[in-house]
């Protein structure tokens, strides 16, 4: 079974609201303390070519609609382009996936849907969904994913490493088995799998045609256009050379790109990560036995602003005042299947910036303001 990234997820999280429409409101956002720097870029560094091994599924005129015939001379039309907005499948509603009880069917365990608790804007902008049900009363005794997006923001790498069948684990360790079903339905690629004791293929393969069959009655998702007000990516090492340590109580910050060693994601739930690129800014004073610091994971996400009212929707979420932001707050990790250290959600109105800290159980959610007014001054 294979891990989710970004995050677990928690059986108790709020609905996964990726499909949001409504303007990003002022609100209050997540801090963190050390730097590890993830920018996610727009859309267009993720269109990949569409040669993968997964299968076109065959559309057939329905019966007693006429095919039209080509004119003569037929006259060229324009291309139609993505609309800025994007669409999302199933409107961007996990609830509109599949019922509890369809899951139920096909694991034969009480289960729960498992949302994330924020929509940080990465699902809308690449047009997809990411909906996960786990076991209600045996943990992680079952679980079923659902993963749709436009098929041309699918690396090829996923789509390879993802087949469809059925594998099963060790027998003294994990017994389960989890099968898959994956198909490319009306230029989607659309995945389904689950994992538990009585999971069988041909139940899951059902699922997938229930999900395909349910993903028509919505228009299919589209990746948003990247507009002129999304920002752009920082290098890293420009990143760091322009914030003053001292400012955060430190002598020296450091940066260090993950990204250029990063292996080619292959779990579907890496996806929104594509275009990312990951950063560790660390932040140090002293030398030796003596030497402190921290760090903080950055990410930035141009267009990400469409879902920022998401994050002011958080219960309980505490207020951050960052100056220049249109909105910020405190908010949660992104974990589904366990807790998580929370963070800080910043945006311009039109993109979002997430700073989380190393972990820490009283964390001060005004001590990262600072450092993200002076990442929002670099973008």
């Amino acid at each position: 079974m294979s891990d989710e990234s970004p995050e677990h997820p928690t059986p108790d999280a709020s609905e996964h609201a990726a499909a949001a429409t409504r303007p990003p409101r002022r609100g209050p956002w997540i801090v963190a303390a050390a730097v590890a720097v993830t920018l996610v870029a727009g859309v267009s560094a993720v269109v990949l070519a569409s040669g993968s091994s997964v299968p076109e599924t065959a559309v057939s005129t329905p019966a007693g609609v006429a095919t039209p015939t080509a004119d003569a001379s037929p006259s060229p039309s324009p291309t139609a382009e993505p609309p800025a907005e994007g669409t999302q499948p199933f409107s961007g509603s996990c609830a509109e996936v599949l019922t509890v009880s369809e899951v139920e069917a096909v694991t034969g365990l009480a289960m729960v849907r498992t949302d994330f608790p924020w929509e940080p804007g990465w699902h809308p902008v690449l047009g997809g969904i990411d909906c996960v049900w786990v076991s209600e009363s045996v943990y992680m005794g079952a679980i079923t994913r659902v993963y749709a997006y436009p098929e041309a923001v699918v690396p090829v790498s996923v789509m390879e490493a993802n087949p469809a069948g059925c594998s099963t684990g060790e027998p003294e360790h994990r017994p389960e088995t989890e099968c898959v079903a994956v198909g490319v339905v009306d230029g989607t690629w659309l995945f389904v799998s689950a994992y538990g004791a009585d999971v069988e293929a041909d139940a899951v393969e059902g699922l997938f045609a229930l999900a395909a069959e349910k993903m028509g009655e919505y228009p299919s998702g589209v990746a948003m256009t990247p507009q002129d007000d999304w920002w752009e990516l920082p290098d890293c090492t420009v990143l760091a050379a322009a914030i003053d340590p001292a400012v955060h109580g430190y002598e020296r910050v450091e940066a260090s790109d993950e990204t250029a060693s990063a292996e080619a994601p292959v779990h579907p739930a890496q996806i929104p990560g594509t275009s990312t690129r990951l950063c560790t800014l660390s932040f140090s004073s002293g030398e030796g036995e003596g030497r402190t610091g921290t760090s903080v994971a950055v990410t930035v996400i141009p267009g990400g602003g469409v879902s920022f009212w998401t994050a002011e929707a958080v219960d309980s979420a505490p207020s951050v005042s960052v100056a220049g932001a249109e909105g910020s707050a405190w908010v949660p990790g992104l974990a589904r299947f366990e807790g998580s250290w929370g963070r800080l959600a910043v945006t311009d109105g039109v993109n979002t910036l997430m700073l989380e800290p190393s972990p820490s159980p009283s964390p001060d959610p005004d001590a990262l303001a600072p450092l993200a007014e002076a990442i929002l001054l670099l973008l």
